[in-house]
């Protein structure tokens, strides 16, 4: 109750109204981009990198933050070979390179960047706090975008500030952008594809704008098959752009013809090495699915798997960290969730209102094929994690900044204030489970018991 009454007495404060950079919104975008990189290079520094540790009966090599390992291995391998990893089942330790599938970008930027800089060593922790940052600053250019996007459509403070605060502190995200792992590059290229799609869409389409939009959909493909989702989103958005806006079709076949040109390297690594689009059969082969169609034969199976699919969604939106062993008491992903889709639900309408509905209908799309994907994914996989939407979160940011227009003023700063008190708690709890994790790996790799308990 202290801690409410504490939030209660900041929001009397009325920041946003008050501060003299009300008439300068880009020093917002500054600001909530550097409480991101802040944050994340928090989350970063009491997160293990490379340091094995011990959780639920088990040993694992990393403790840190999920497939973080294997992730560097990639920028590893092309550090020391110059080419790009390859998938191979029967290679040795494929488990140790088991996200070798990937799509490129964003282990190429890594390791050009580190030889660049001299941390060419991924088992070093100096590399590790390195390519942390890299995310921390590609979360950051996602925060901008986000609050770009709000400004450019509804041309208001509140929303934008609002927009991005929640994708800027939101705890997953944060964790996400203070690890080795190709998520923040996603979601900074989806968040400015996205700024490019509702710039046009509102200012109209121009070539300036759309050679932008083909370089971020290109690259947002390049750095994880997600970005494919993107591809549709373009023709759409043109479509449905009023006709006083639109330009010459030759702005949005620019984009795409650009989007092809930047994801043909890609595509043609994939054909040639898997001879498919996606290495969809290289990765069963490496990944057996865990589910059989018996899992889905009757309604009541199938509910229970939905059902433990939304709780474990939901548990890890807010912040499921380390190998998703460390949770959150689940009130807390619990509030966070029904406020975000209170507030989005209030913002669908809010952007209808404001004439925004076609951009309803692109950001919607683009929402829906994620969650299409991701229900495909666990059908096959039990890998409820919240992170394979996160390419969708722009959009929810922003559908939250505008069901922010619709609450009384001070909900803002509120729940701006109950994000930070929120990460603030989290450091140090998270700090303490991870140093748990760790001394007991120490102690079993003392005691000689360490190998007989890995984790196959």
């Amino acid at each position: 109750m202290e801690v409410l009454h504490q939030l209660f007495i900041y929001s009397k404060l009325n920041l946003v109204e008050k501060t003299v950079w009300y008439k300068r919104p880009w020093l917002w975008a500054v600001l909530l981009a550097f409480l991101h990189f802040f944050f994340a290079i928090a989350y970063a520094s009491v997160t293990p990198y490379r340091t094995p540790g011990a959780t639920n009966g088990f040993f694992l090599p990393d403790i840190g933050a999920p497939d973080e390992r294997a992730h560097a291995n990639n920028i590893r391998f092309i550090i020391e070979t110059g080419q790009l990893p390859v998938m191979d089942p029967s290679a040795p330790g494929v488990r140790e390179n088991y996200q070798s599938h990937q799509m490129p970008l964003y282990y190429w930027v890594n390791a050009k960047l580190a030889q660049v800089f001299g941390l060419a060593d991924v088992e070093t922790q100096a590399f590790g706090r390195f390519a942390r940052t890299l995310n921390a600053l590609s979360g950051a250019g996602a925060v901008a975008f986000v609050f770009a996007s709000v400004w450019v459509m509804a041309g208001a403070l509140r929303p934008a500030i609002g927009a991005a605060g929640f994708i800027a502190l939101l705890p997953m995200n944060l964790f996400l952008s203070g690890a080795v792992t190709n998520d923040p590059f996603l979601i900074f290229f989806c968040s400015g594809s996205i700024f490019f799609l509702a710039k046009q869409m509102t200012l109209g389409w121009t070539w300036r704008e759309s050679i932008w939009l083909g370089l971020f959909v290109g690259s947002a493909f390049m750095t994880k098959s997600h970005g494919l989702l993107l591809f549709p989103l373009v023709p759409l958005a043109w479509v449905l752009t009023p006709k006083e806006r639109k330009g010459k079709v030759t702005s949005p076949l620019l984009a795409i013809a650009l989007l092809s040109l930047v994801a043909l390297p890609g595509v043609s690594h994939n054909v040639r090495n898997y001879n498919e689009l996606l290495p969809q059969i290289v990765f069963t082969e490496v990944f057996p699915p865990n589910y059989g169609p018996e899992r889905f034969e009757s309604p009541l199976r199938v509910t229970r798997w939905l059902s433990a699919l939304v709780d474990s969604t939901v548990d890890s939106s807010t912040g499921a960290f380390g190998y998703f062993d460390i949770h959150y008491e689940a009130r807390i992903p619990d509030w966070v969730a029904s406020v975000t889709l209170l507030l989005s639900a209030f913002g669908l309408c809010r952007l209808i209102k404001d004439c925004h509905s076609r951009f309803l209908i692109v950001s919607t799309v683009f929402v829906g094929l994620c969650v299409a994907g991701y229900l495909a994914f666990n059908m096959k996989y039990a890998q409820p994690q919240a992170r394979y939407l996160f390419p969708a979160l722009p959009c929810v940011a922003i559908a939250v900044g505008y069901g922010l227009l619709v609450f009384p003023r001070r909900s803002l700063e509120v729940g701006l204030a109950a994000l930070l008190y929120l990460n603030i708690t989290t450091l140090p709890w998270l700090d303490e489970q991870f140093k748990r994790r760790v001394t007991l790996g120490a102690e079993w790799i003392r005691e000689g018991v360490a190998e007989e308990r890995k984790l196959d």
